[in-house]
């Protein structure tokens, strides 16, 4: 195969018919051309990222000799697809794992002295000795209604999953400590964005003060392009305007 080019060469052997034609001497000298000419136009190849991002960058010469380079971007890690995690996702799970950890801990601890001062009661008003995960959801239960505290539930649509030029509804329902739907007592529904971008969530947080429930969020709404800015939340806080009492509540988080 002397005067075929590499391509041509790898196109004999890849059609080839007639048995044992492809030998090893072949096969293998057609391997350590390619792997020649790789190494002496491949010039330099560098992994590069960025806060949101990350890329091959690859410096080669063409076939005309003329240097040339060029970026490869690398799929991040999404909910639907796998890739590389970037730092600020990173960042954002280990946050959000922290506080989960913390509010985890502190409620655990509330929820125990809670079950230490009324299993007693439940057992007086029982008369019987109950399972302890059903002492816990009755403490659990106490610890609201002593504080006043209300619960935020948000569903949403399409579970937080937009692709360009789609929407969701995100309705919101709040209960109090007694497990009563509440909702309607609320008037009052803000909403603010966070992406990284303080500027363009400032903006965006301005024009969503007062959004009703439900609404909306559109695509155009993430203010996220995979590439500076990735990750999207979005708080709920509910007021019942009569009395100044509010629940609060986050969507699932939007990635690109």
């Amino acid at each position: 195969m002397e005067g075929k080019t590499l391509l041509e060469r790898a196109a004999v052997i890849r059609d080839e018919q007639e048995e044992a034609l492809n030998t090893a001497h072949r096969v293998g000298s057609t391997i350590v051309l390619a792997a020649q000419e790789i190494a002496r136009r491949v010039t330099d190849i560098r992994a590069t990222s960025s806060d949101v991002s990350a890329w091959l960058h690859l410096s080669y010469i063409d076939e005309d000799g003329t240097p040339r380079e060029v970026r490869i971007d690398l799929p991040t890690l999404s909910e639907t697809a796998a890739g590389v995690i970037t730092p600020r996702k990173y960042a954002a799970l280990s946050n959000a794992i922290a506080d989960e950890k913390h509010y985890a801990e502190a409620l655990a601890k509330k929820l125990e002295k809670l079950r230490e001062q009324h299993e007693a009661d439940i057992y007086a008003l029982t008369g019987m000795s109950l399972d302890p995960e059903f002492v816990t959801k009755i403490a659990e239960m106490m610890m609201r209604i002593e504080n006043g505290e209300c619960l935020c539930y948000i569903s949403q649509s399409k579970g937080g999953s937009l692709a360009p030029g789609e929407e969701e509804e995100v309705k919101v329902t709040i209960v109090n400590g007694y497990g009563e739907n509440v909702t309607e007592r609320f008037t009052l529904f803000s909403v603010t964005r966070h992406t990284g971008d303080k500027a363009s969530d400032a903006l965006w947080n301005n024009n969503h003060t007062n959004v009703g429930n439900p609404f909306t969020i559109a695509f155009s709404d993430l203010g996220i392009d995979g590439i500076r800015k990735s990750v999207s939340d979005f708080y709920v806080t509910a007021s019942d305007e009569s009395t100044g009492e509010v629940a609060k509540g986050v969507t699932a988080t939007y990635l690109i």
